[in-house]
């Protein structure tokens, strides 16, 4: 060294000029590699074919002047002709297709798997049922075996098809199937009474015998009046008709769940959300920079812009996925699908029973309503073998798991829609912490400058990369069906018929507890729709994420080049405009 401590030799000038000259250099490359003096495009051209977005002969060679381009920095020098500028367009849209599906489709798995795991287990524990229906008549009336497996039979087929959509309601197939067992029963209990009773009590057990058609309807319309099963019949039966009323919604519940991914996955993107995926994603090859990746701000206005419908959706599906967790909770715990399946069965055997000691009363009351024909005695065919099955209470338990496991499910993905944005921005399409530059859709910078805005259509409207228009219809009639089906199924959840519990002792809670709040300070993404988010559940925020240099040795934050500062911008700011000059 000479002329001087910390000076460069042979040139007085301090080495923090150079340091800065030479960044100073670096910085201005990037405009004139941008404008393609004396570059080539090769590398464009890879990876213009390795992408799949067209041949590698639509980009040129070297840089030319980018005439004929609607969005990525027309006029300049530039390695995209229009139909390349096109190409490159189709393949922003499809890589945020794609990238939306890979985030949707775990949900859209999960739900299809839920429902036909849940459909298949509920068709086998409604089978056992209906063996315990079987066994329960067998057991309490062995004469009624073979009389009753037809209406048994039509009861849980229509059981079943009511929770797969059909308009059947289950208190009418109820209504049906004990007016169906009434008669064979009353016959079995008039023909006990027979040798004690008077001539109208002979005359109806021959009656039946014969299965006289007209005094057979008139039995059965008699049934609802005289009340020969009692009031436990009543409430197993509501009971079970919550029960499959929940499960029918929440089959529906799940199918609305899975087209709302299909629509998610398929999502209506404008033509203003098109040009600012282009610029987000692509432009940056027509300058000649195919590794530079869009700043996260960049990355996060234009996610979501893109998907600012969607954000309305989220305060929708949050309540929506909410009220289908609490109707999945109602029926795994103790008093839910499981005990109504097994009340049904032990009530019926309990009426029947009742029916037999109320034996008197019922005849006399019966005589009053229908008049028997006198008629020979003619004895029904009955089968000798009860034709029930093993029971087990496994596949019972099976369906709990199921409908526990899709609480689990559920609970996190509450949040989906708030969420989506910021998830494609940390995974696919922005830069990473610690990246030193990237590209605000016009230049490579530090830093995005322009303002983020929050998620919301509201927030959006302000978005500095896309114009945002009105609600896309296809969104508002989702959120037309969820609201809708989020009131049913938190009306199904009230209707329990017993008082004696209720969801609010804190037995379904457990399932669908809070996740808690979250705020943009504490570190969520996407937090701007007043969702609940937590922040271990999401990618730390990277709202404005810039690298300070040399703050790891320099803690205080004073520059170590502070020498002739005036002299040192001024020859920055020359040479920046001398390589600008040349560029062009």
């Amino acid at each position: 060294m000479a002329g001087g401590r910390g000076r460069t030799r042979g040139l007085g000038v301090e080495p923090c000029t150079v340091l800065l000259l030479a960044a100073a250099f670096v910085a201005a490359a990037g405009p004139a590699h941008a404008a393609g003096a004396g570059r080539s495009c090769q590398e464009v051209r890879s990876a213009f074919q390795l992408r799949n977005i067209g041949p590698a002969t639509w980009v040129p060679d070297t840089p030319e002047q980018g005439q004929g381009l609607a969005v990525c920095s027309a006029g300049k020098m530039s390695c995209c002709s229009r139909r390349t500028e096109l190409r490159y367009l189709t393949a922003a849209v499809r890589d945020v297709r794609e990238a939306v599906r890979a985030e949707a489709l775990p949900l859209r798995n999960a739900l299809a798997r839920h429902s036909t795991q849940i459909i298949d287990t509920f068709q086998v524990a409604l089978r056992q049922a209906w063996t315990r229906m079987n066994q329960a008549l067998e057991e309490a009336e062995p004469t009624l075996v073979g009389l009753t497996e037809k209406p048994t039979a039509e009861l849980f087929t229509d059981l079943a098809l009511h929770v797969l959509g059909s308009q059947k309601p289950p208190p009418a197939s109820l209504a049906r199937f004990l007016d169906a067992i009434f008669p064979p029963l009353f016959a079995r209990l008039a023909a006990d009474a027979e040798p004690q009773g008077d001539s109208d009590t002979k005359a109806m057990a021959a009656a039946v015998e014969a299965t006289d058609g007209g005094f057979m309807e008139c039995l059965s319309g008699a049934r609802g009046e005289v009340d020969p099963f009692g009031e436990a019949t009543r409430l197993a039966g509501a009971h079970l008709t919550w029960a499959l009323d929940i499960t029918r919604e929440i089959l529906i519940s799940l199918s609305r769940g899975g087209e709302l991914m299909n629509l998610t996955e398929s999502a209506p993107l404008s033509v203003s959300c098109s040009h600012a995926l282009l610029r987000s994603l692509y432009c940056q090859h027509c300058r000649g920079l195919t590794l530079i990746r869009p700043c996260s701000g960049l990355c996060l206005n234009t996610m979501r812009g893109c998907l600012s419908g969607f954000s309305e959706v989220s305060p929708h599906f949050k309540s929506f996925a909410g009220a289908l967790s609490e109707a999945a909770s109602s029926l795994s715990i103790p008093q839910g699908i499981r005990a109504a399946l097994d009340a049904l069965p032990q009530a019926i055997g309990e009426g029947v029973r009742l029916a037999r000691s109320d034996a008197s009363r019922l005849i006399k009351e019966v005589s009053r309503m229908c008049k028997a024909p006198i008629k020979s005695h003619m004895h029904v065919e009955r089968s000798k073998n009860s034709t029930t099955a093993p029971v087990t209470s496994a596949t019972a338990e099976q369906l709990t798991s199921e409908l526990r496991d899709l609480v689990l499910t559920l609970r996190p993905q509450q949040g989906f829609f708030a969420w989506l944005p910021g998830s494609l921005c940390q995974s696919a399409f922005s830069t990473t912490i610690g990246s030193a530059h990237c590209w605000d859709g016009e230049e490579v910078v530090e830093k995005y400058t322009r303002p983020v805005m929050a998620s919301g259509l509201k927030a959006q409207r302000e978005n500095p990369e896309i114009k945002i228009n009105s609600l896309d219809p296809r969104i508002t009639k989702v959120i037309d069906k969820l609201r809708y089906a989020t009131q049913v199924l938190r009306a199904r959840i009230a209707r329990h018929p017993n008082h004696g519990w209720s969801l609010g002792d804190g037995t379904a809670e457990n399932w669908v507890e809070s996740s808690g709040n979250c705020d943009d300070e504490d570190g969520c993404w996407d937090s701007g729709s007043g969702d609940s988010l937590t922040a271990a559940s999401i990618a730390p925020q990277m709202l404005g994420i810039g690298v300070q240099m040399s703050r790891d040795a320099n803690p205080t934050g004073a520059s170590p080049c502070l020498v002739r500062p005036r002299l040192t911008m001024d020859l920055v700011i020359l040479f920046i405009l001398w390589l600008t000059l040349a560029s062009m």
